[in-house]
């Protein structure tokens, strides 16, 4: 997941970077890779919000929220106005955190926050959630790169990744198109 997260951040700073934005990152590692307890992740990451904001950015987007939809909450609590949480899984594969009933009303309730989501499938969720004009869907961020020629082209691809039936799997037929 780390690696993954890694890859995903530089090609959003890219794509942002190339759009003339200016891109600063804040990074909290996860308990599973830094060793640390649950409750010292979220606390470094309250931290880290709090070091964004003084930045005074125009908006605050969180990459991989560390409480699901209670994240609406702390980003609205450490004073951030303008945030958007990316959202990759609406219907995470083990339970977790911030993802409940609860949790989802707490976020409609940050009105002037929103979700962003990559699929079809996760924009449905996630606007039935929080209401459509607060759910906003963007293509995956893709890091620029040299151009592929013929030969450096492949005649297969192979995804490997955690399974399950409800996985939306729209954005590798977009990327494979």
């Amino acid at each position: 997941l780390g690696a993954a997260l890694h890859h995903y951040e530089h090609a959003l700073a890219d794509t942002i970077s190339r759009a003339g934005g200016v891109v600063t990152s804040f990074r909290v590692i996860e308990p599973s890779t830094s060793g640390g307890s649950r409750l010292g992740w979220v606390r470094d990451y309250a931290i880290a919000l709090r070091r964004a904001r003084s930045h005074k950015p125009d908006a605050v987007v969180v990459l991989w929220p560390v409480l699901g939809y209670l994240d609406f909450a702390l980003i609205r609590a450490v004073g951030i106005r303008r945030g958007k949480i990316v959202i990759h899984d609406p219907t995470p594969l083990v339970r977790s955190v911030g993802y409940g009933r609860g949790a989802r009303l707490v976020a409609r309730a940050m009105r002037s926050l929103h979700a962003i989501t990559h699929s079809a499938k996760a924009h449905a969720e996630v606007a039935e959630h929080l209401g459509e004009a607060r759910t906003l869907r963007t293509p995956l961020p893709i890091q620029s790169s040299a151009p592929v020629t013929k030969q450096q082209s492949a005649g297969a691809i192979r995804v490997l990744g955690q399974y399950k039936p409800s996985r939306d799997v729209e954005a590798l037929e977009q990327i494979a198109s």
